[in-house]
């Protein structure tokens, strides 16, 4: 039972990202809804609500619109509408947040195997319904992006719309209470350390500190504390793109080969077609693939070669795909453009960043290199979820040096401070804040706008996701790294930007919930998001716990476990030390734990925890236990080079 009700919470999971599907749009005939529906399902006919099935499985999905006061009344008149015979009760109620901050209530049914889930929200006196069907609950996990991509991609058409509307001047009324607000919640987020920065009409208007740079006797967080702030850097390596364009070095529509002509792909004619501006845009095809990133440091020029060894799972252009690979591909390829030596990318990358952005905004402790970050005087230390006490703890410091390979995508380490320097030029089409012009409007523009679309609603531009806030468009991307968190967007057609650096993983709830409400505050609205963002962190770190902890261990065989010692590809060694079975990659030793029930099979622990580790007899494929909950499926086989037993 207990796995069932992970399984039924994976499905909808609606706090985190969900892989890319081919849809098409569906708008309710009588302008109630709209969503979009992935490919392989077909509209069956149903009177009073729509009906989709998909065409493997047998799964439905059944949506309406109808009138009611509460979620229960709405619940009991969907059964009536869809099946008047059903009498079950429900097995699992929970609160889910959905799209548009609009918390959604799922009710859970089991009868004889079948599983039906009714998720239900209340906007307006309107419930908005959706209901699944499956024969099992394993062959609704099979379908589980499909649903999550219908869910996420729901719009109800009568929701707040604050476009035209003016907000209010940001005061210290208003500042006093936002400080209130995040120091009374930082615990309920179990934040360590957090800096915050709002600009507005391109002036800063607030920056606070909150907690430590490290759990329990650290130093206070202040607003020139370092942070790492992982994918916001995308939005760096296009700004530098497009001052190239600016310069005439490249256009957003040459060829890649022409930039490059070495480049290669996994399909070479794929990869003679594809565009500057695909390389940011995160249409080529080319997946998600993290795990190397893990394992072993390489140089920028081996993620340029490395490219063609990466899958291509669909057409450019037609499927979002986020690839950190080929972004910092992407980056390194505009170091080469802009005159950097072909084998010291990565340094002529890092003294684009310093020339170009750095130091004309005034950024002046904002960093790529690691080494410098952290001999600074003030900076921020990760802390991640530890599955044996269910909190946050410090992780290992030399962890965080994965992203340097991959430093166009996200390696830049900034403070509040700098990061407000930077919002403010990104919000004012390319001024500083001294009133230089870096870049120009034209370009920058093309940076913030729609390329693809995304599976779980709004677009991505290059560098940045186009969002809507009950209709004004959102600009921003948030960044994660193994132990902190960025959250970094605007409103540009109203004027005011937020931004949270947190010490903390996957802590994108409360940089979230502090965003909106800031926006709360200066549009005179209802405090929403308190609730929606705590609930989606506890939906969160249910699942996540619930997961990991659903993995049984053991202690190791050694005697057994001499036959999986070895060193095996991208650097990863397997021993025995003090009497425990460890791995050894180029960025720590964590220790393994054998799994019950499984051959072979091992997983790491504590603060390590989500990695399994199978091994064959000259192979070992490791995979993310997390992965299939987060849209995220990864795995990687290494063969064997050399034996130690």
């Amino acid at each position: 039972m207990k796995r069932l009700l992970i399984l039924v919470a994976a499905v909808m999971l609606i706090a985190l990202p969900v892989l890319a599907q081919d849809a098409t749009p569906y708008s309710d005939p009588e302008g109630l809804f709209t969503t979009s529906i992935p490919a392989g399902w077909t509209q069956v006919d149903a009177e009073g609500y729509v009906l989709f099935e998909h065409e493997e499985s047998g799964v439905t999905i059944a949506l309406l619109a109808l009138p009611a006061e509460d979620k229960e009344t709405a619940r009991d008149a969907t059964w009536a509408l869809i099946d008047p015979t059903f009498e079950g009760a429900p097995l699992q109620t929970l609160d889910l947040p959905g799209p548009g901050g609009v918390i959604w209530t799922q009710y859970v049914y089991l009868t004889a195997g079948v599983i039906d889930v009714v998720i239900v929200q209340i906007a307006n006196n309107i419930a908005y319904v959706t209901v699944v069907h499956a024969p099992t609950a394993g062959v609704l996990q099979s379908v589980a992006p499909d649903v999550d991509q219908v869910l996420l991609s729901f719009q109800p058409s009568n929701t707040l719309d604050l476009s035209g509307v003016t907000p209010a001047q940001f005061d210290s009324e208003m500042a006093e209470a936002l400080t209130s607000y995040i120091e009374d919640h930082l615990n309920d987020y179990a934040t360590v350390g957090a800096s915050v920065a709002i600009v507005q009409d391109g002036e800063i208007v607030y920056t606070q500190g909150f907690g430590q740079t490290i759990e329990e006797d650290g130093q206070p967080v202040t607003t020139d504390t370092l942070f790492m702030i992982g994918s916001t850097t995308k939005s760096m390596t296009s700004l530098l793109a497009a001052m190239l364009v600016d310069e005439g070095v490249w256009d957003w529509n040459d060829l890649v080969v022409d930039v490059y002509p070495d480049f290669a792909l996994a399909d070479m004619d794929v990869a003679s077609e594809l565009r500057v501006r695909d390389l940011f845009n995160m249409s080529t095809g080319v997946p998600r693939f993290d795990f190397p990133l893990f394992l072993q440091m390489v140089t920028a020029e081996d993620i340029i070669a490395d490219m063609e060894n990466l899958p291509i799972t669909a057409a450019p252009g037609e499927e979002f795909q986020y690839s950190n690979q080929m972004y910092a591909t992407g980056g390194y390829l505009a170091a080469l453009a802009a005159g950097g030596e072909y084998g010291a990318l990565y340094d002529a990358y890092a003294d684009l960043l310093n020339t170009q952005i750095f130091e004309p905004l005034g950024m002046e402790t904002s960093t790529v290199d690691f080494d410098m970050a952290t001999a600074s005087p003030n900076f921020a230390l990760p802390h991640a979820f530890d599955v044996t006490t269910s909190g946050f703890s410090p992780t290992p410091l030399n962890y965080e040096r994965f992203a340097t390979q991959i430093a166009p995508a996200g390696a830049v380490w900034s403070s509040a401070n700098d990061m407000a320097q930077y919002m403010i030029m990104e919000m004012s089409g390319g001024v500083a804040p001294d009133g230089t012009r870096i870049v120009s409007e034209a370009n920058l523009h093309a940076t913030q706008s729609a390329e693809i679309a995304m599976p779980s609603g709004g677009s991505y531009g290059m560098g940045w996701m186009i969002q809507d806030y009950k209709g004004l468009t959102y600009i921003e991307h948030g960044g994660n790294t193994g132990g902190f968190t960025s959250t970094f967007g605007f409103l540009p057609d109203a004027g005011i930007g937020v931004l949270v650096l947190a010490n903390r993983s996957l802590d994108n709830s409360f940089g979230s919930a502090v965003s909106e409400y800031v926006f709360e505050q200066v549009f005179d609205l209802e405090h929403t998001s308190t609730v929606y963002y705590q609930t989606a962190e506890d939906r969160l770190f249910l699942i996540v716990s619930q997961v990991l902890a659903s993995v049984q261990t053991a202690d190791v065989d050694l005697d057994a476990a001499e036959a999986v010692v070895g060193t095996y590809e991208r650097g990863l060694e397997v021993s025995i030390q003090a009497g425990e079975l460890v791995f050894t990659s180029e960025y720590g030793t964590y220790v393994l734990k054998a799994v019950r029930g499984a051959a072979n099979a091992y997983t790491t622990t504590g603060i390590d925890a989500g990695m399994l580790l199978t091994f064959g007899d000259d192979s070992v494929t490791l995979e993310s236990i997390l992965g299939p909950y987060i849209g995220e499926p990864q795995s990687i086989t290494l063969m064997r080079v050399e034996g130690l037993a």
